[in-house]
């Protein structure tokens, strides 16, 4: 079975950065890792800030929007079908910093995927900088995350004495209390510096499983009191970026502003912004992602009318590089083949978008798998310890019609 682990925490705690310090020891044990960006927000920021780690041990899927919970619950599960069938040793899962704890065991246990996989470890990263005057909404997320948590990493622990870890602590404790949970955190604490992580550090976060404690459920996924804002197209200075962030957290009319991301260009290129209350990072970056919004938004939209989504050229003829990863970026977003503007970019894309010889010979067993039930009259047909479903054999379909199409016929193995 494979095993998934939930990366939670709170709106700005560092999920995103745990994970690309994690995903580099499991893939460096030689483990191929499936990445799933799951937020209910319509565009998915962190997702993007994953991209220089993709390579071929290590992959991204994303769930972004949906019309509400149940909508979002479905997409969620229809990814991991599909993930399952993609040979990963361990899918991590990053939800949004407002995640309802009780959808990823729900699904989890729903058939096919309690078949296919197997609750690894829920991790929850905390902020050091935790504020401790939080609304009853915000501790019962708090309280939902650490219940289950088999590990509680604290994160931005530089400069950070023990005195504010036990405060931040003794916080979560009594949140816990507030929601009718009697568990204690205290054991299960990791304050060290992350850059100071060895390998038995790692060892102990890989193995710490989860705790099935329960709080007092008060809230539905539904209710509302966490919203997303997000703007296209403004260009300013990195100076008149600091200043309107500052301005943003500062300004009681914007509301309780707990995190503001993204990417803009300025005169030297493609920046990223990554900002709390407590602390601005801006740095460069070498790719910009300023029709993101457009892709993401056209391929729901595509897909949901059953039309097959085609994504816009990379323009850098000469970064060959580039172009696989955006490549490999788009058919991650869910774009059934991508336009080019050289004739040098037509091989890269056509072997990212064309299946591998691995997913032939699958697609093949499921068919025949099919057709041998069939012949026995079976009504449940499994394959290598797995029940073939509806899914699983429209992808094989899908996979094997693209086979005709690219070699004429059934693949030379």
């Amino acid at each position: 079975m494979i095993k998934i682990d939930l990366i939670t925490g709170f709106l700005g705690s560092g999920k995103t950065t745990f994970i690309r310090k994690y995903v580099k020891y499991l893939t460096d044990k030689g483990l191929k890792i499936g990445i799933l960006e799951n937020d209910y927000g319509a565009v998915n920021v962190d997702a993007m800030l994953l991209q220089d780690i993709l390579c071929e041990s290590c992959d991204l899927e994303m769930v972004a929007g949906g019309c509400d919970a149940d909508c979002h619950r479905r997409r969620f599960k229809t990814k991991l079908i599909a993930m399952g069938m993609q040979g990963f040793d361990r899918v991590l899962v990053e939800p949004s910093g407002v995640f309802d704890m009780d959808e990823f065991f729900d699904t989890l246990h729903e058939d096919p995927l309690e078949r296919w996989y197997q609750i690894g470890n829920v991790i929850t990263i905390v902020d050091a900088h935790l504020e401790l005057d939080l609304s009853e909404r915000s501790r019962y997320i708090l309280a939902s995350e650490a219940a289950n948590a088999g590990k509680i990493l604290f994160s931005k622990t530089d400069g950070v004495g023990g005195g504010q870890i036990q405060e931040v602590t003794a916080y979560i404790n009594k949140s816990l209390e507030e929601f009718h949970c009697t568990r204690k955190i205290d054991s299960v604490v990791m304050a060290k510096p992350w850059d100071e992580f060895n390998e038995d550090d790692y060892k102990k976060i890989e193995n710490c499983e989860y705790v099935g404690a329960g709080i007092e459920k008060r809230y539905n996924a539904d209710d509302v009191e966490f919203s997303s804002l997000y703007y296209m197209n403004k260009h300013m200075t990195v100076n008149q970026l600091k200043d309107c962030v500052n301005k943003t957290f500062s300004d009681e009319k914007c509301g309780n502003i707990f995190r503001i991301k993204g990417f803009m260009s300025d005169e030297d290129g493609w920046i990223e912004l990554n900002a709390t209350k407590k602390e601005t990072v801006i740095k460069p970056i070498k790719e910009g992602q300023e029709i993101f919004y457009a892709r993401t938004r056209l391929v729901l939209a595509a897909r949901a009318c059953g039309i097959e989504a085609y994504d816009t050229p990379f323009t850098d003829v000469e970064d060959m590089e580039g172009l696989r990863k955006d490549t490999e970026f788009a058919k991650s977003l869910g774009f059934a083949g991508k336009a080019v503007i050289s004739p040098r970019h037509v091989d890269i894309v056509n072997e990212v978008f064309s299946p591998t010889e691995e997913e032939i010979a699958y697609a093949h067993d499921v068919m025949d798998a099919i057709e041998e039930g069939k012949r026995q009259g079976k009504g449940v047909i499994s394959l290598r310890g797995k029940m073939i479903d509806a899914p699983i054999v429209k992808r094989a379909s899908q996979v094997l019609e693209m086979e005709k199409a690219i070699y004429g016929g059934a693949f030379d193995e």
